[in-house]
């Protein structure tokens, strides 16, 4: 299960950080994980966001402050640099939609 083995949302927050030009391609080089370009690319992307919510709450701050630690850099560079090629590839795609995401944006009795 992705949430109980990973970093649950970083790739995917890396994807959007990467997509919205906000996260440079050089912080995830084959030849390793800069973090101080990705802490950065991902602060300018999320750093003001308090919380995300989709059907559990993800504390960016708390990430980005896990991502400081030796434990925490050692498994982001694990999990990003075994799907670099993914997440780049997804990053090159088309923002999600909202439908994709599983948002729901309104919602109108009328229409049953």
């Amino acid at each position: 299960m992705r949430f109980a083995k990973e970093l649950f949302w970083l790739e995917d927050m890396v994807i959007l950080a990467l997509r919205h030009g906000r996260l440079s391609r050089k912080a995830l080089s084959k030849k390793g994980i800069d973090f101080t370009l990705l802490s950065k690319g991902l602060k300018r992307s999320f750093g003001n966001t308090e919380l995300i919510l989709l059907t559990f709450a993800l504390n960016p701050p708390e990430l980005l402050n896990f991502l400081e630690t030796a434990s925490g850099q050692a498994l982001a560079k694990k999990s990003l640099e075994e799907k670099r090629d993914d997440i780049l590839r997804k990053a090159r795609m088309q923002p999600y939609s909202k439908r994709q995401l599983g948002l729901i944006t309104s919602f109108s009795y009328d229409s049953l």
